[in-house]
């Protein structure tokens, strides 16, 4: 069977996704041409261009106070990718067609990876579309403003990431690089660098070789460092925790208080109003997965796999596969725990957008077990149109006020 090149099947990616959005923007109205106004990293951008890294204040953007300067309040990459469409256009970058074009890219990358573990091409792109059609990740690339265009791009990044390193030929110095620049989007996914590292150390445990691979990616965590010294005199800090209302909070931005509360909202159920239409929240989410039907294969998958090694004779690779899926999913939960450590969940949202950085990981998870049992996708066709049409309508309404 002749193989398709990937430039065709990004076409067909991306002309699957703008059929999607297009139907979401013909019935909401925020069609891709208007201006972002919640554009804070090309504002950013510019700032650099004129060899500042203050900002003026914008009453209705989220920034940080800090000295009597105000500074951008999140990671800085995003606005490195916003600065040749600035240097062209100033303020009026097209924002959503970025956020869009990086959206379709992760999607795209996300078909790669599963190609690393799955011979189809076919099954390859239905998991590809499974992975963000059917889930939260839509809510994300339909609009460019500043939340969803980072993690986006985070999302995007991280799955790259994760097909550099566990592609036949592995490349774990894009790897690593690209985990980077997802770190700059947002800061949790550093958790994922330890992952890296475990299948890296699988390969080689050359020292030097180590060091080549991961000392770009350190040069630029460094400049995220010392660009966070400079406006805030603390290498962690970002910003957020100088948001007024990060100030004024009791508890600060993360704390274990809000830890039990946040982890009821990834189960939550909307309760059903008395004309029997269901209540979503709009603030802190609600359960992932009603949102997110991938989460519920792959954990439906894992336990389907650890009951299968009871009865398989050969147990060396489906251990070693098995101490993979379980530092995979350890991460995860380490990443959800971190999550919902904040002093929310998300503020205006459809959806639970946050958990929306393990979805590659889970992805990933998905791929590893997939490689060791048999699995007939037909069967999950219906948990595929379920998440698309419940995420397509649901984003619809909610932009209408009507979820």
């Amino acid at each position: 069977m002749q193989q398709i090149k990937d430039w065709k099947i990004f076409i067909i990616i991306a002309l699957t996704v703008l059929a999607l959005v297009f139907v979401i923007w013909s019935f909401n109205g925020h069609w891709p041409t208007e201006h972002s106004p919640y554009n804070t990293y090309a504002i950013q951008a510019q700032a650099w261009i004129n060899g500042k890294i203050t900002i003026e204040n914008y009453s209705h953007l989220e920034l940080a106070f800090y000295h009597d300067n105000v500074y951008v309040s999140f990671p800085p990459f995003p606005s490195f990718i916003m600065l040749p469409f600035v240097a062209i256009w100033g303020l009026n970058t097209p924002d959503n067609f970025i956020g869009l074009f990086f959206g379709i890219l992760g999607i795209f990358y996300s078909y790669k990876l599963a190609r690393n573990f799955i011979n189809s091409v076919t099954i390859s792109i239905f998991l590809a579309f499974f992975l963000t059609l059917s889930s939260n990740y839509i809510f994300l690339i339909q609009n460019g403003w500043v939340w969803f265009f980072a993690q986006t791009l985070s999302f995007t990044f991280t799955i790259m990431a994760f097909y550099y390193a566990t592609k036949k030929d592995t490349n774990f110095y894009l790897a690593f690089l690209f985990l980077a620049f997802a770190i700059g989007c947002r800061p949790f996914q550093i958790l994922y660098g330890f992952l890296l590292l475990y299948l890296l150390l699988k390969k080689t445990h050359s020292l030097k070789q180590i060091l080549f691979y991961i000392l770009p990616a350190i040069l630029v965590g460094f400049t995220y460092a010392l660009y966070n010294y400079i406006r805030f005199d603390s290498f962690i800090e970002f910003g957020h925790n100088y948001l007024p209302e990060m100030t004024d909070s009791k508890y600060g931005q993360f704390h274990i208080y809000y830890v039990a509360d946040n982890i009821k909202k990834l189960f939550l159920i909307p309760n059903i109003n008395t004309n029997g239409i269901m209540n979503y929240p709009k603030f802190n989410g609600f359960s992932i997965f009603l949102l997110n039907p991938i989460i519920t294969v792959t954990i439906i998958l894992f336990v389907f796999y650890i009951i299968s090694l009871l009865f398989r004779k050969e147990q060396t690779a489906s251990k070693n596969i098995l101490f993979i899926a379980f530092v995979v999913l350890s991460t995860i939960v380490l990443h959800t725990l971190l999550i919902c450590m904040h002093i929310t969940m998300g503020g205006w949202q459809w959806g639970n957008r946050y958990i929306i950085d393990t979805l590659p990981a889970f992805f990933l998870l998905l791929c590893f077990i997939s490689r060791y049992i048999k699995i007939n996708w037909l069967y999950f066709i219906p948990f595929f149109i379920y998440g698309l049409v419940l995420n397509t309508i649901g984003i619809t309404l909610f932009y209408l006020g009507k979820s």
